[in-house]
């Protein structure tokens, strides 16, 4: 669950809590106005009772009497009326509708409404004719209260869901630097270079992007520096090309931790000849490329698991809608490109990015630390950085050539190794030994 959908759901808890303490509340305090006015009417009533009843007694005319109460209560707020003597024998009484509260029962359940009785005694000026008793009509009472409640969850249906709505914007808005920053110390923490956070009006908030982009300009820094001290060395050393000494028929394709016999990568085998051509191919030699790509396509389909060698010419149309199709119908793999000393389009970038997208894990081969393949470091975000071995290099020189790629995310893996000793001193993280190849022959 990502933070803001915690903070949003814990909002909406709490909303719907006080909501439902509100609307509880508020339903008691309509209730207890509503048994307080049917207590004023009642008092009211039974003064008219009084004069009513005290005419039609002095009278001797109780059917009068009965005829006036119906008039003046049949359907009203009062259930029952009774009369009795001082000697407590009844003498008048009328039951009215019976107490059916006109409201759902779970209303009736959660509010039981307290009963609303009243007691007057009805004289002639010396004598005690008798003691009117008036009840309140419950059902009188849960219909106003059911008909105030139904007003209020009204208003809750059209509220509540507005209510959420602002709170899943609020937290969308107040969190968003929050989650920008953990996307860049998650970035950080993969050892790429993100982009810098904007700032915040939440003083907070402000405070941590500062942080942040402290960090990711120091690890910027640090790369820039390494990556330029790297270049200048590498062009006082004179080389430009890798002077490759074919050992094998097919280049290696297993590539094992310098930590131990563990199995880092796998390359798909095929020709050293075509890997070789792909490594030092033109634009003018797409068309050959794409047939060679279409020959060992079957191979990367037996054995999903394996990189796919790869050219970066195949990203230039006409071949690109084709590769994207044909690599499509088959699903995620690992595509290891070949770079070469050509310098790429902006667009070619924009199509791996689509390739990354659509799951499909980029590694990086025949890496020379020339200012093109740097770019396509920079770019590609590899898993793997394959570099050949090169003779005559000084051991300092690969310390600050892996530890210039580490700063970028990717692991570097030698290619034809002639030893395995001090790899591990030199910060590299697998090899393969010169002459392992196994698979096609050309």
């Amino acid at each position: 669950m990502t933070l803001s959908r915690l903070f949003n759901v814990c909002m909406m808890v709490i909303l719907l809590l006080v909501t439902l303490l509100l609307v509880r509340v508020q339903i008691s305090m309509v209730r207890d106005s509503i048994h307080d006015q049917m207590a004023a009417n009642l008092e009211t009533a039974s003064t008219s009772l009084g004069l009513v009843l005290q005419g039609a007694f002095l009278g001797g005319d109780p059917v009068m009497a009965e005829t006036i109460v119906n008039a003046m209560f049949d359907g009203g707020y009062v259930k029952s009326i009774r009369l009795v003597d001082p000697d407590g024998k009844e003498l008048f009484k009328r039951e009215f509708a019976d107490d059916e509260a006109s409201a759902p029962d779970w209303l009736v359940q959660m509010l039981a409404f307290p009963r609303t009785e009243l007691s007057r005694e009805i004289t002639d000026g010396w004598n005690v004719l008798g003691t009117l008793h008036i009840e309140g009509h419950r059902g009188y009472a849960y219909g106003y209260l059911w008909r105030a409640v139904q007003s209020q969850l009204w208003i809750l249906g059209i509220g509540l869901p507005l209510a959420v709505v602002a709170i899943a914007l609020l937290g969308h808005v107040l969190l968003r630097p929050l989650r920008r920053a953990i996307m860049r110390i998650a970035i950080l923490s993969l050892n790429h270079l993100p982009g810098t956070l904007p700032g915040s009006a939440i003083r907070e908030l402000d405070a941590l992007a500062q942080s942040v982009n402290q960090l990711i300009q120091e690890k910027h820094r640090n790369y820039l520096r390494r990556k330029l001290k790297l270049l200048r060395w590498r062009q006082s050393l004179g080389f430009h090309k890798s002077p490759r000494v074919v050992t094998s028929l097919t280049p290696p394709s297993q590539f094992r931790s310098t930590q131990g016999d563990m199995l880092l990568y796998q390359r798909l085998p095929i020709p050293m000849s075509t890997l070789l051509t792909w490594r030092q191919s033109e634009s003018r030699d797409s068309e050959r490329i794409w047939l060679e790509f279409q020959r060992i396509w079957p191979l990367a389909l037996a054995e999903p698991g394996r990189g796919v060698p790869i050219s970066l010419t195949l990203l230039a149309d006409p071949w690109w809608p084709q590769l994207r199709a044909l690599l499509s119908s088959q699903g995620p793999l690992q595509l290891e490109w070949q770079a070469t000393a050509d310098a790429l389009p902006e667009w070619c970038f924009e199509r791996l990015s689509e390739l990354s997208r659509l799951g499909f894990i980029h590694q990086l081969g025949n890496f020379m630390a020339d200012k093109s393949s740097f770019l396509l470091l920079e770019k590609m975000q590899p898993q793997w950085v394959i570099t050949p071995w090169q003779p005559d290099i000084p051991p300092a020189y690969w310390i600050l050539h892996n530890v210039t790629v580490h700063d970028l995310g990717a692991g570097v893996l030698l290619e034809d190794a002639p030893q395995t000793e001090s790899l591990l001193e030199l910060e590299f993280n697998g090899y393969s030994l010169a002459g392992g190849g196994d698979g096609l022959t050309s």
